[in-house]
């Protein structure tokens, strides 16, 4: 279980991964299959536009009340979401190529990093399993073993490797901080020959999902977030996590207290999946 002494520990177990849709939306979705991108086969994928029209066919008065305090966002093409999480996964890598700067904030198990210019973390671990057991666990599976999601969900297939995903996180302190959200275009990469396992996630401001105006959902921002999984080069039996975190929950904490609480987030982050792992060998192996 993730420590919920400060509040922003709780908020940044959101990521990697990923995402869950309000009542409101009635759609019908599902979660894909774990797949390599040659077991992918194709599925039926919605336009925007598509996706508010089932929406409108299937309103009724409670949806009517409610679109008066919806905030509408942008109309985004297939072609612009995948620029969109493309652009961010460049970002992301040209990151990678600095963190020796950074300043560290935890030396090993994980090694932690920070941005001295802003609030970007940089995290890398070793853990016991395959590479494709590891993203598995943490692109797919997050919400079997991360309970501060509340529920999570792909919004629209955008294509094989590409989707809009939704997450709510949960109330803590008792319901003093309300829940966030936070509406992602996310897109993976993955060699299997090579065990190299990527993934790129960003926030959009997109139509399919307004922002809540009542403010009892506050919208969070990701801002350029990557993953890669490949296999140790010291350990054939262990794979290496480098992690680019970049979020912002909107939220006044002094700098200060949030490094201190994201230092010992991450360390119990990659304690959890590792607990997850040995608790769940022949799943992930």
């Amino acid at each position: 279980m993730v420590l919920v002494s400060s509040f922003v520990v709780a908020w940044f177990q959101l990521w990697l991964v990923p995402f869950h849709i309000l009542p409101r939306e009635r759609g019908y979705m599902i979660m894909p299959n774990y797949n390599t991108p040659s077991e992918v086969s194709e599925r039926n994928v919605q336009t925007d536009e598509e996706f508010r029209s089932a929406m409108e066919c299937s309103s009724d008065s409670d949806d009517d009340n409610l679109s008066a305090i919806l905030i509408a966002g942008k109309v985004y093409s297939k072609a612009q979401y995948i620029e969109e999480v493309e652009g961010a996964k460049l970002k992301a890598k040209e990151l990678l190529t600095q963190i020796n700067t950074w300043k560290l904030l935890h030396r090993s198990n994980p090694e932690i990093r920070i941005s001295k210019e802003k609030q970007v973390y940089f995290i890398q671990d070793t853990v016991a399993c395959t590479p494709k057991s590891l993203f598995k666990i943490i692109w797919k599976d997050n919400k079997l073993w991360n309970k501060q999601i509340t529920d999570f969900k792909v919004v629209l297939h955008i294509d094989p490797i590409t989707e809009l995903i939704y997450i709510i996180t949960a109330p803590i302190l008792r319901g003093y901080i309300s829940p966030r959200d936070f509406l992602d275009v996310r897109r993976m990469t993955l060699d299997t020959e090579k065990d190299i396992y990527e993934g790129a996630y960003v926030s959009v401001d997109s139509s399919i999902v307004p922002i809540n105006g009542n403010q009892k959902v506050i919208r969070g921002i990701n801002g350029a977030n990557y993953v890669r999984v490949t296999r140790s080069t010291i350990d054939s039996k262990m794979s290496h996590i480098e992690w680019i975190q970049n979020s912002d929950i909107k939220c006044n904490i002094p700098r200060r207290l949030i490094e201190g609480s994201m230092c010992a987030f991450f360390r119990n982050y990659m304690e959890n999946v590792k607990t997850f792992i040995s608790n769940h060998p022949n799943e992930y192996p």
